[in-house]
């Protein structure tokens, strides 16, 4: 049995042939346009947002160098600090054989590096290490090398006390500049 296709069955398959020909012409011209505009302005709110919070973020850490470098001594100033390794020293009873300053310069800034030898007690140096670390002028220690040898000396009891020798690299930035 053969299938006979007639007229009206003709008009059928061409009207939907038609039909979804239309549909497909309709979404791709008037609804693709759209979703893409849509998804545009999506990730350009995102990117926007994105921006905003970087644009924030930069200001906080542009506050943040702020208080950072106004804590930070001029160029001019580093004998302030070497009173001041003098006077931690001091008061944490070690003795300071040497200390050779040395100056490398950046673009805004100047890294003071002190090369100190000293002597002291175990204790003593390690107190003076931590009053390094927790002065005002941000020092930091970038290098320690005590002697396994000890002498004896005498603390500021009159007690008899074993004496180790140490390098110690301070550094500490400056602003450069007046």
């Amino acid at each position: 049995m053969a299938f006979k296709i007639n007229d009206f069955h003709k008009k059928i398959i061409a009207l939907v042939i038609g039909g979804a020909i239309f549909i497909l012409l309709g979404w791709k011209l008037a609804v693709d346009p759209v979703t893409l505009k849509l998804r545009t302005s999506r990730m350009s709110a995102q990117t926007v947002r994105q921006r905003s919070e970087l644009i924030s973020e930069i200001h906080k850490l542009k506050a943040a160098l702020s208080d950072q470098e106004s804590g930070l001594l001029k160029e001019r100033e580093r004998h302030l600090i070497l009173a001041e390794v003098t006077k931690l020293a001091n008061t944490n009873q070690v003795s300071v054989e040497s200390v050779n300053p040395s100056i490398s310069s950046g673009k805004d800034y100047v890294l003071l590096t002190l090369t100190i030898k000293a002597m002291g007690s175990f204790k003593a140096l390690l107190d003076f290490f931590l009053a390094a670390e927790e002065s005002r002028n941000n020092l930091t220690i970038s290098s320690v090398s005590i002697s396994s040898e000890r002498s004896y000396g005498y603390d500021n009891t009159g007690s008899v006390t074993a004496v180790r020798n140490a390098d110690i690299v301070l550094e500490t930035l400056l602003k450069k500049g007046a």
